[in-house]
């Protein structure tokens, strides 16, 4: 195994491994719905300054 520090470039897998973490967490106790709500803002891969304002 082969520890690497995170890039940018790996966001979008580490957002994906912790959404389905999360998921695991909550299922059953939280609607399909407030999970989707919830991991679609807390694992949002638009940067600040990527947003639109």
């Amino acid at each position: 195994m082969e520890i690497i520090k995170a890039e940018i470039a790996h966001a979008g897998e580490i957002a994906r491994i912790c959404a389905t973490g999360w998921r695991q967490t909550v299922e059953g106790k939280l609607s399909e719905e407030a999970q989707k709500q919830t991991v679609d803002e807390w694992y949002n891969l638009m940067l600040p300054w990527q947003q639109e304002k």
